[in-house]
């Protein structure tokens, strides 16, 4: 049995269905271990902050958990206030401003 990472590799390369299946085929002939990542809440808090809030919609309060809406909104508020992000029904987003300092947006709404 060998596994030089190749499902990581088999995922870049391919998309969506196709790497699927490949990478099911690959695994049940043993040929590939895939690789399992367990994520805390914090880490799936900084999850969703990171990938949503790269999108046109923003971040969806709705999906926010309780006990990470404080923080969000306490770290925004600045930055809502500085017209680099807005709120608009029921998302958190950046506005054209943010967009230039997303990553230091994104490094203060996370963990």
């Amino acid at each position: 049995m060998w596994d030089w990472g190749l499902g990581r590799i088999v995922m870049m390369a391919c998309a969506g269905v196709a790497a699927i299946r490949l990478i099911w085929w690959l695994t049940v002939r043993g040929l590939v271990v895939p690789d399992v990542e367990v994520l805390t809440d914090d880490e799936l808090y900084d999850e969703l902050v990171m990938k949503r809030l790269r999108t046109c919609a923003g971040i969806c309060l709705e999906e926010v958990p309780e006990k990470y809406m404080v923080h969000l909104m306490k770290m925004a508020e600045g930055h809502i206030v500085g017209g680099r992000m807005e709120m608009t029904g029921g998302y958190l987003r950046l506005t054209r401003g943010g967009i230039f300092t997303s990553n230091d947006i994104m490094s203060d709404l996370m963990l």
